[in-house]
């Protein structure tokens, strides 16, 4: 089975293509600004030597005079060379970060185990407690489980290649607005049918595995979930996802 881009390696590839896009390289983008700063204040020694020459100094004076305004315009040069680049590198690397926040979106939890064909699950789900023992059930079972609270960010990842996920498990209390969170739901569904759908809420009443809310999920669980609960939502949420999805078949081979 394919994986997802794991947060360690491909998204941490992806930050440092990205800054060497903004041109942010810190081996090679460092310029020599001593160099430049001799390169530009060999113009001024010259201007002052022949103004000193049509002044008619001697030329002593003149060669002394040109190379004290050379020392002065190449440490002014340096000093604002090099706090121009600080603050280039500061920018960059900011614009890096942003980058890096952007793409960097899982917890990546795995664990040795002998499950020949283990699901590759995306738990949307805030931060905390209950999230992570949730995520350690998941593992129990021998699945592969990455979260997130980040919900449209991951959606819209899960609806680019749904063919690498086996389970969506979305926390309904993530979303402040049931309405928001039911519009997202419905608009994934519609995206990526492949894909089946675990709903949690603290709202609820009673775990719901009737199949009634097929358009947003197809099983739900009342928070906190237990690991006997979440075992019995698994074989819920696979039993009406491969029912529904006969019965469409056989509806279209009804109806062609």
């Amino acid at each position: 089975m394919m994986l997802p881009f794991r947060e360690d390696e491909s998204d941490n590839n992806l930050v440092r293509n990205s800054s060497k896009l903004y041109g942010y390289d810190e081996a090679s983008s460092r310029p020599n600004l001593a160099l430049g700063s001799l390169l530009g204040s060999i113009p001024v020694a010259v201007i002052i030597f022949l103004v000193m020459l049509i002044a008619n100094k001697p030329i002593s004076q003149a060669v002394l005079i040109s190379w004290v305004a050379s020392l002065i315009a190449f440490f002014l040069i340096l000093a604002w060379s090099m706090f121009r680049h600080s603050t280039d590198e500061v920018e960059q690397s900011c614009e890096a970060t942003k980058s890096h926040d952007t793409i960097m979106v899982w917890k990546n939890y795995t664990r040795y185990n002998n499950v020949q064909h283990p699901l590759c699950i995306a738990l949307v789900a805030c931060d905390g407690d209950h999230s992570r023992e949730l995520a350690d059930n998941l593992l129990d079972l021998g699945h592969k489980v990455f979260h997130s609270k980040h919900t449209t960010r991951v959606l819209r990842r899960i609806e680019a290649q749904p063919e690498h996920w086996d389970l969506l498990v979305f926390d309904m209390d993530l979303v402040s607005d049931l309405n928001v969170g039911l519009d997202i739901l419905i608009e994934f569904r519609s995206l990526s049918p492949s894909v089946p759908v675990l709903l949690l809420s603290s709202t609820v009443e009673r775990d719901e595995f009737s199949g009634h809310r097929r358009v947003i999920g197809d099983a739900t669980l009342r928070k906190p979930v237990v690991s006997d609960r979440l075992l019995d939502g698994l074989h819920a949420t696979g039993h009406n996802f491969l029912s529904f999805h006969q019965a469409t078949h056989d509806n279209k081979v009804l109806d062609p």
